[in-house]
């Protein structure tokens, strides 16, 4: 399957600096207030607490220039990530960057990248006590051993992009995807991804102006075992009632016009 940035390092590595001792004055030059020349339009209308937590990744900015050297590459990477993931990049025109500078949502989903990897470690581990520990049967049949699975690498940053509607915006800067808001649901209940931006706007608002700006949410995720749905729907497991994934996996993966991921 084709993820947006599966063959690098680890993507919210690039924007650590901005999490961890993020120094005041690169805060101060990055933030956001109502009202700025910077604020994009879909950013207006957000409570006082949802705008605090955005930052202008503005790579012309010489304050954060300084605190982030290598800002404009990010951003470019960015945009680059973004214009190859659609059908025609001539549809498309990035306004600007924004980064979601949520402490909350950030060492949750370090806690959870870190836990994850640990149980599957534990997994692992006791899957090969088990094997030592069974008594040796010259005549029995080689028992096939299950793929070894590197922690780090079935749950990594996975970059996908999540389309959605300007009034849900402040809830998910604040509070992060939360699977249990999911209204239109073909696989059930589930936060979905995909690596497609036609995919993503078919949830944003409906075009009312050939001017109208959307969000698109450019999202790390942790998607472990992926449960890959066959592309005949009458042969799929998940359907819009399905509130669990079968036993094993993590996530899954649709493909109808466009791949889908749900988690």
């Amino acid at each position: 399957m084709s993820l947006v940035r599966t063959n690098r390092a680890e993507f919210t590595d690039m924007f650590r600096c901005f999490y961890e001792n993020c120094p005041p004055e690169l805060e101060k030059a990055a933030h956001i207030t109502p009202g700025d020349s910077q604020t994009p339009p879909a950013t207006l209308n957000f409570s006082s607490s949802a705008d605090k937590i955005l930052m202008n990744l503005d790579p012309h900015n010489p304050k954060i220039q300084e605190y982030v050297p290598n800002i404009y590459e990010l951003c470019k990477t960015i945009a680059s990530d973004f214009y190859v993931h659609t059908r025609d990049p001539f549809d498309y025109e990035i306004t600007s960057v924004h980064l979601l500078r949520n402490p909350v949502v950030w060492e949750q989903y370090q806690a959870e990248k870190k836990l994850r990897r640990t149980l599957l470690q534990s997994e692992i581990v006791s899957r090969a006590q088990a094997r030592t520990a069974q008594p040796w049967n010259p005549t029995g049949s080689p028992v096939a051993e299950p793929p070894q699975e590197d922690p780090e690498l079935l749950f990594k940053d996975d970059v996908l992009f999540h389309g959605t509607q300007k009034h849900k915006l402040p809830s998910i800067l604040l509070n992060g995807l939360d699977p249990k808001m999911t209204i239109r649901a073909n696989y059930g209940k589930g936060c979905y991804f995909s690596d497609t931006i036609e995919k993503c706007m078919q949830y944003v608002d409906v075009q009312k102006s050939v001017e109208q700006e959307y969000s698109i949410i450019l999202c790390c995720v942790l998607l472990g075992r992926v449960m890959v749905e066959p592309y005949e729907r009458v042969r799929r497991t998940l359907g819009p009632h399905s509130m669990y994934l079968p036993d094993g996996y993590h996530s899954a993966m649709a493909h109808d016009s466009y791949k889908e991921w749900i988690v």
